[in-house]
């Protein structure tokens, strides 16, 4: 593919404060490497932009003005210093999907021009995947950690009312102003007055929440039924023995639990039946939830047979939609993993493209790991240096003292991001290996898996399932259509030059 100089480009930069960006390149520094990017191409860059903000949802004020002046003809395309500083969401990536098929163009400095074309469409679709599940590891650390605070008996969020949150500590500590108001409503429930008796009394002796707002009914309700008061809190459905300083006994906190439970008996509502495909699909002519029944049918011979039934709820009035079978649903699904069966070709492909985009990331990975590498060896020689002057009475003990704790403070700074760096390290790959992997089981895993399995399966791969005159529509998750895409294709990709097209393309 030639290269029009007469073209003009945005360029577009970003770099948010959240974690998942801590080692992400500079603003400075990828403005650098796209310059140097764009003139090795004869890419004419017209405007640069600057963006400080995450990308892991869509929103973003600075893509959103690039995106419109793209469609208003005000350029024919953007670069950026990797894919993920476009996009680290499905939503966005969408958006970059449509450009590119509407003969804008999009580049980055580690994979080059994702063209109009199957192979374009895969690749920028697989490193939007590969940054995602940046995101999500980070958000499996954070929810780690929180377990672990969970299991050393803190709990890991807002202290309720009559508590409040230690930053410093990371405990939690009794707030001295609410928490004997707290204990008042406990006593209170227990003398057997009612709620509204109760938040009319504290109400009355000028209880006001950290709002500023009076206590409400819903806000004693809550407190009188949290088992944090009494030492434990729930945390993801289950109860953990806290080490927080309890206000009250486990004794009055079970009283009261009698008490409001007398005043408000308990429903008990019916057990429902759990079906494998209840509530993944929709109706396709009212737009109503599919649900399922069981039926069963005895034959003349005595035999009992199960059939499980789906059909819309027609909850919003006549539907002319009848009932289904699972088993004839299921060999419709059968069809959708059929449909993302990768052969050897084409497997080996998308493997060996993607090895291009990890060898541009290691040296990425690299360069990073060593400029920290080399201001830590830095900051220790400068350590060094500060004890020798000390012998040499270069400094009185209280600088000395000063300076060594800012060096010190550094060096941490600099050690934990190189602890973040390595173990945040992603094996592309890898997991790309267990994507393609997937694609080539998915449907055996799906013929011979439980019902979870199917069911988590089915989620993975498709969204947007309607059901409709007995066939089902459906959307496949990004990056499998990119993947089918390919996979349709097949007849040209042993021919794909460096330029990311056919051979043959003019």
């Amino acid at each position: 593919m030639s290269i029009d100089s007469t073209k003009k480009y945005i360029a577009y930069y970003r770099k948010s404060t959240d974690t998942e960006d801590k080692q992400a390149l500079s603003l400075d520094g990828q403005a650098e490497v796209v310059r140097d990017f764009a003139l090795k191409r004869f890419l004419t860059i017209v405007e640069e932009v600057k963006e400080s903000f995450s990308a892991k949802s869509s929103g973003r004020p600075i893509f959103n003005t690039v995106v419109n002046k793209l469609r208003n003809k005000e350029a024919d395309g953007v670069i950026s210093y990797k894919a993920d500083r476009l996009t680290r969401n499905y939503s966005d990536l969408g958006i970059l999907d449509n450009l590119i098929t509407e003969g804008i163009e999009v580049w980055d400095t580690m994979y080059g021009h994702y063209t109009d074309d199957a192979n374009g469409h895969m690749m920028i679709g697989m490193n939007t995947v590969m940054a995602k599940r940046k995101i999500d590891d980070l958000s499996e650390d954070v929810k780690r950690g929180m377990k672990q605070k969970v299991e050393q008996g803190w709990f890991p969020a807002v202290a309720p009312l009559g508590y409040m949150n230690n930053i410093l500590e990371k405990t939690i500590v009794v707030n001295t102003e609410l928490a004997p108001f707290i204990v008042r409503a406990f006593n209170l429930c227990q003398e057997k007055h009612s709620l509204r008796e109760i938040r009319n009394t504290l109400n009355e002796e000028g209880v006001k929440l950290p709002s500023g707002k009076n206590i409400q009914i819903s806000t004693l309700h809550k407190i009188l039924h949290n088992p944090f008061y009494y030492g434990d809190f729930l945390w993801n459905g289950q109860q953990y023995k806290g080490k927080h300083e309890a206000l009250i006994s486990r004794q009055t906190f079970f009283n009261v639990q009698d008490i409001l439970n007398a005043k408000s008996p308990v429903i008990q509502k019916g057990v429902k039946l759990d079906f494998t495909y209840k509530g993944l699909l929709v109706c396709g002519e009212c737009g109503c939830a599919i649900t399922a029944e069981r039926h069963t049918k005895t034959m003349k011979n005595g035999k009992v047979h199960k059939y499980v039934y789906y059909r819309c709820t027609k909850s919003k009035g006549n539907c002319s939609q009848s009932y289904m079978l699972e088993s004839d649903l299921e060999r419709q699904f059968q069809e959708i993993f059929e449909l993302i069966e990768l052969d050897y070709k084409t497997a080996d492909f998308v493997v060996s493209k993607l090895r291009e985009i990890y060898h541009n990331d290691e040296k990425y990975f690299k360069k990073i790991k060593n400029d920290l590498e080399k201001r830590l060896d830095g900051l220790r020689d400068k350590k060094r240096n500060l004890y020798l002057k000390m012998l040499d009475n270069a400094f009185n003990e209280s600088e000395f003292t000063e300076l060594k704790l800012i060096l010190e403070g550094e060096i941490t700074s600099i050690e934990g991001e190189l602890g973040l760096l390595i173990s945040k390290s992603v094996d592309w790959i890898g997991e790309s290996s267990k994507l393609i992997e997937l694609c080539q089981n998915a449907k055996n895993l799906f013929l011979y898996g439980n019902e979870e399995q199917k069911r988590v399966l089915l989620k993975s791969v498709a969204s947007k399932l309607i059901l409709i005159n007995g066939n089902v529509d459906f959307r496949l998750n990004i990056p499998f259509e990119a993947l089918v895409n390919v996979n349709e294709c097949s007849n040209w990709l042993p021919r794909v030059d460096s330029n990311h097209q056919p051979a043959d393309y003019m």
